[in-house]
């Protein structure tokens, strides 16, 4: 295990920045090769998928396949929402002392 701060250097960059780039990949593939089929040359890896047409199918495939995009908005709102005031119903539950 590498201790915090060696894992914060600028030697584990290239990793930091290559991890969401790959997943990103990931999920816009999936995209292309279930629903979309519209970028091959993109997405060369993905074309073996079959695209789905069924409504059944997409009703269950496509919320999946927005969750990560879904989830990125929800944590980038608690994350920027941090350094503001608290809201009204939190101070009236915990007036200040």
């Amino acid at each position: 295990m590498l201790p915090a701060g060696r894992a914060f250097s600028l030697a584990f960059l290239p990793l930091f920045v290559a991890v969401p780039l790959l997943l990103a990949y990931l999920e816009e593939g999936l995209w292309d090769g279930f629903v979309w089929a519209e970028h091959p040359g993109l997405f060369p890896a993905f074309t073996a998928l079959p695209v789905i047409r069924a409504d059944d199918a997409l009703v269950l495939l496509v919320p999946l396949l927005a969750l990560p995009q879904i989830t990125h908005y929800v944590l980038d709102g608690f994350i920027w929402r941090r350094d503001r005031a608290p809201a009204a119903w939190k101070a009236a539950l915990r007036p200040p002392a």
